[in-house]
């Protein structure tokens, strides 16, 4: 993947695992041409992919959805989490990806 460094919500990410040679080309030499505006290159790793229902104006239907799910820590305690859902390799809200809740569950025992 490159993105510019100082852009959001997934404007000017190319994703190469999901272009033709020809478009991730262009994305290089646009990055070389606009190096003084600083790019960003990341490699690729293996995302979660789970089923989650949708629904839609047809009803219900179940979808294969990347999960995205970021973990915050403060002082080396988990003190929350963001969760996003997304059918593309892009987990963002501008690119059709979505803010899910998320909970932590404990079992209780007496």
């Amino acid at each position: 993947m490159i993105k510019p460094n100082d852009e959001y919500g997934g404007t000017g990410v190319t994703l190469g695992w999901e272009t033709s040679a020809a478009d991730w080309d262009h994305a290089l030499d646009r990055a070389l041409e606009e190096r003084a505006r600083g790019w960003v290159a990341q490699e690729k790793i293996a995302v979660r992919r789970e089923p989650f229902p949708v629904c839609d104006d047809a009803g219900v239907a179940t979808r294969d959805m990347l999960v995205d799910f970021a973990p915050y820590v403060f002082r080396g305690r988990l003190a929350g989490f963001l969760t996003r859902l997304s059918a593309t390799g892009l987990a963002n809200v501008t690119s059709g990806g979505g803010q899910v809740p998320a909970f932590a569950v404990a079992e209780i025992r007496n």
